[in-house]
């Protein structure tokens, strides 16, 4: 299904959302990754892999100042979390 299609579908489905985002993020369509990323999260604001994800986009935009929050509350809902315990390590410098 073309992107422009699913945009013209408009699902309130979080896990159609945060896939999209996902998706778009590995085409390095970040603008429209954010966006969905932040809907699913509209829908389903405890969804680690989403907030996860959306830290990715950060990464690659010019809003890295919003990682460690975000890496942050995922600790919050899942304090095991390898790969966010290990990014804000490094983020951290330790």
């Amino acid at each position: 299904v073309s992107q422009s299609r699913y945009d013209n579908f408009r699902t309130n489905n979080e896990e159609s959302h945060s896939l999209l985002g996902y998706c778009c993020y590995k085409m390095q369509n970040y603008t429209k990754a954010e966006s969905e990323l932040r809907i699913a999260l509209s829908i389903d604001d405890d969804n680690v892999t989403t907030m996860y994800n959306l830290a990715k986009v950060y990464s690659k935009t010019d809003q890295g100042n919003r990682i460690p929050n975000l890496l942050e509350k995922i600790l919050r809902l899942r304090p095991n979390y390898k790969p966010a315990k290990k990014w804000l390590a490094q983020l951290s410098g330790g």
